[in-house]
C-alpha cells in the first residue's frame, strides 16, 4: 500500500476556508481543547466544556443573540477597561 502524501498547513487552510463561519468557530474550539493543557483544574475545564456545549445548544435552537467578532471583541475590551485593578 502506498503512503499518503504529507499534508501541510496550506492544505488544511484551503479546506478550512470552505467551512461556514460557525464550523470554523467549532474547529477553533476543538483545536484549543487539544492544545490547551494548562487548565487550572479538571473542574474548571469541565465547567468550560459544559458552558461551550450549553451555548452551542442555544445557538442551534436559535435562542442566542448572534454577535460578530467585532461586536464581541468590543464588549470584552469595554468590560476589561472597566475592571477594577
Amino acid at each position: 500500500m502506498s503512503k499518503p502524501p504529507n499534508k501541510t498547513a496550506q492544505d488544511a487552510y484551503k479546506i478550512v476556508r470552505q467551512l461556514s463561519l460557525d464550523e470554523r468557530d467549532k474547529l477553533e474550539v476543538l483545536m484549543d481543547k487539544d492544545e490547551n493543557s494548562g487548565w487550572a483544574s479538571p473542574e474548571i475545564k469541565q465547567a468550560w466544556m459544559e458552558e461551550i456545549e450549553r451555548r452551542d445548544r442555544l445557538h442551534a435552537e436559535g435562542k442566542d443573540k448572534d454577535l460578530s467578532w467585532g461586536e464581541a471583541r468590543e464588549q470584552v475590551l469595554h468590560h476589561l477597561d472597566n475592571m477594577q485593578p
